[in-house]
């Protein structure tokens, strides 16, 4: 992949419509990226809020434990969250600095956070495809050595 980094000219010249349509992604980028951020501390104090409540869960039957995995599973997708909701903040932001100076280099750097964005959206998208894939043949295994015991 980084033989295609070397394969385009020094200089680019970018079209009003094109610095519009960055701007505007730029624009966009920051709304989703602020509200990212306020769902990730929604997301932590419903975890902080599930391990306080541990003992309906208690009542419930599900133990201390029932509340304390609700607060690990909340905190871990609240962790994962954060470095793409950072990633997108931080190239709107880099963005709506380089468009109106005609900075480049400023540019550049804003766009590798937006790749940064997609690369870990991707392979987060894999990862949670093969746990689907892995679930589903777990189950059929399962499934199958069930109906084979009976």
């Amino acid at each position: 992949m980084d033989t295609l980094d070397h394969n385009y000219s020094a200089s680019l010249a970018l079209e009003d419509q094109a610095r519009s349509h960055l701007l505007e992604m730029a624009k966009w980028g920051k709304i989703l990226a602020i509200v990212g951020f306020v769902m990730i501390g929604l997301m932590v104090l419903g975890g902080i809020s599930m391990l306080t409540f541990a003992s309906a869960f208690d009542a419930a039957g599900m133990g201390v434990l029932g509340g304390a995995s609700f607060f690990f599973i909340y905190l871990v997708l609240a962790g994962l969250y954060v470095y793409p909701t950072l990633r997108l903040y931080q190239f709107s932001t880099t963005t709506k600095r380089a468009i109106p100076n005609m900075d480049s280099a400023e540019l550049t750097v804003g766009l590798g956070k937006l790749k940064s964005v997609f690369k870990f959206m991707g392979m987060l998208t894999v990862i949670i495809i093969g746990f689907y894939v892995l679930m589903i043949v777990i189950s059929l295994l399962v499934g199958g050595l069930g109906m084979l015991a009976m």
